[in-house]
């Protein structure tokens, strides 16, 4: 009688032991550790770098002119992930007018801010530092110089991106200085040496 009363006393301590045990951090506790939702920001779907190609649309006139100058063309366009939200853009044009007798170089240095980054149509907001300048191969380096002018733009666009290829669309605000007065006399034709306008762009981007 004694040996079956021992063996369920020990049954019972070990399944109090068992039960203090699993309430050891308080009712309802659990030792299993609950995986934090991954940040889509930075799930690998967010590539550094980023190569193109770009249609371009310029646009500029200078202060009192009755109409502005309008220049079409392409070029190419390099991108840089700094952050998740934060992307730096370098681009190179060329662009001629209706006409195509006035070929002009445009670049730019701009930064890009994605409030939603991972979105499927992912908004942004653009602003930057571009210049502009004749490309007339025939021209001395004297004119060429002269015919560069700086300027600040200021836009938003939009991407969608289809696997590692983005479709984007944007428009920009296009503010410079006008021509120096001492390098007037040395310009060649006329050309984006405006104080206002805006250009427009659309563009495939590759990213890797």
């Amino acid at each position: 009688m004694f040996a079956p009363r021992l063996v369920c006393c020990a049954a019972i301590l070990t399944t109090t032991v068992g039960i203090a045990d699993a309430y050891a951090d308080g009712p309802g506790a659990c030792a299993c550790e609950v995986p934090a939702a991954p940040d889509p920001t930075q799930a690998g779907r967010l590539p550094r770098w980023g190569v193109g190609l770009q249609l371009t649309s310029l646009s500029l006139a200078s202060d009192g002119a009755t109409a502005a100058s309008a220049w079409q063309g392409g070029g190419l366009q390099l991108r840089y992930r700094v952050s998740p939200r934060w992307v730096l853009e370098l681009s190179a044009a060329q662009v001629t007018d209706a006409t195509g007798g006035d070929a002009r170089s445009a670049a730019a240095l701009l930064a890009q801010f994605h409030p939603r980054p991972a979105a499927r149509w992912d908004l942004y907001v653009v602003a930057g530092a571009g210049a502009t300048a004749a490309a007339d191969p025939m021209l001395t380096d004297d004119a060429r110089a002269a015919s560069q002018a700086g300027n600040v733009q200021l836009g938003g666009g939009v991407e969608r991106r289809l696997g590692k290829v983005g479709l984007s669309a944007e428009v920009r605000l296009v503010t410079g200085a006008p021509p120096d007065a001492s390098t007037t006399a040395r310009m060649p034709a006329p050309g984006p040496r405006a104080s206002h306008g805006g250009t427009a762009t659309v563009g495939a981007t590759y990213y890797f």
